[in-house]
């Protein structure tokens, strides 16, 4: 049975459970209002000296007498429908609480294995920037391909969050061809999602590379829903001038 049909058992057992109450709670009323009406019966024949009158205090009496042994069955009923119910009711909620366990261990395996995945993406994607010889910024230097230093060029170190130093002037060859690229680099921003503080830095420094001229692509405001993130990282890494590389201890 289903999380969903576990809520729908304990909703319906507890219902059946507040109405029976309310139901006994009725019943109890009118057990009350017979009672009171039997006793004022009692004091009524206690002092008459009418026949006639004493016959008919003693004929309400009986009735209400058997009406109130009536309500008391009923009551008696009511109440073992109650504690049928409840124990029904106690067995559904164990059964909704082991089925609610195992939904949280299913999901938390399933995150476990999106981790690991993410995880074994980004090695991969790491190794094979490594193999182009692509920016890392926990260095704050250009692996053999230098470039020039301009404005643009920003470069932080994701465990102090301090710009580390600039790049050392490329020759000029090399700065006219970077001219000629693009008036605005464009970077792809690669992290771990060590948690939501760390995406929003992220964030923080995609946003000020904007500012800076950066063309900056980043997962939170570019992958589109039903868009696989590994996919969309390794066609960025290849459509970008260059991939920013956020290193923290969770990035492998």
């Amino acid at each position: 049975m289903s999380v969903e049909s576990r809520q729908r058992e304990v909703a319906k057992y507890t219902k059946e459970i507040a109405d029976l109450q309310k139901k006994d709670s009725d019943e109890a009323k009118k057990e009350v209002s017979k009672v009171k009406e039997e006793g004022s019966a009692s004091k009524l024949l206690s002092s008459t000296k009418n026949e006639s009158s004493d016959r008919s205090y003693k004929q309400k009496i009986v009735r209400l007498k058997d009406e109130l042994t009536k309500i008391a069955s009923k009551r008696a009923g009511i109440s073992k429908e109650i504690a049928n119910k409840t124990v029904l009711l106690h067995r559904a909620e164990q059964n909704l609480s082991k089925d609610l366990a195992a939904e949280r261990k299913k999901h938390n395996a399933a995150e476990k294995r999106r981790e690991q995945e993410q995880l074994s993406h980004q090695r991969k994607i790491t190794d094979e920037l490594r193999t182009q010889k692509i920016l890392s910024t926990t260095t704050g230097n250009i692996d053999d391909h230098e470039m020039p230093e301009t404005e643009h060029d920003v470069f932080i170190n994701a465990q102090s969050g301090r710009k580390a130093a600039r790049p050392t002037a490329a020759p000029m060859n090399a700065q006219q061809n970077y001219k000629e690229m693009s008036m605005n680099p464009k970077a792809f921003v690669s992290y771990s999602w060590d948690s939501e503080e760390h995406k929003d830095w992220v964030a923080e420094i995609a946003a000020k590379l904007r500012t800076d001229g950066v063309e900056t692509i980043l997962d939170q405001w570019h992958v589109v829903p039903g868009e696989q993130l590994p996919e969309f990282m390794e066609r960025e890494i290849r459509q970008n001038d260059y991939a920013l590389i956020i290193c923290t201890p969770k990035y492998k």
